[in-house]
């Protein structure tokens, strides 16, 4: 939970930032969304500690949810060679 708790506080805290607020509007969706799905991560972890016959599942959708958002963000963003990035 720890970790997820960390990767909100990056999301949010860069939200904050002059350079944020400058970049394309997906790119901030997806910041967002990371934020909120960072969230749902850490709460279905402390969720999940706290009983031991709980299901994974709610674990395993927040965990896929996050992962999804950033693979779309990172596409776009961060896996694409230097001169074709969008500003």
């Amino acid at each position: 939970a720890h970790e997820a708790l960390k990767l909100r506080e990056i999301h949010t805290e860069l939200m904050r930032t002059d350079e944020f607020a400058k970049r394309p509007d997906d790119f901030r969706t997806w910041m967002k969304e990371g934020e909120q799905r960072s969230q749902q991560l850490e709460d279905a972890l402390r969720a999940f500690s706290k009983d031991a016959a709980a299901k994974p599942a709610p674990v395993d959708d927040a965990f896929a949810g996050l992962q999804a958002n950033c693979t779309a963000c990172h596409n776009v963003y961060r896996n694409v060679p230097q001169g074709s990035k969008k500003p």
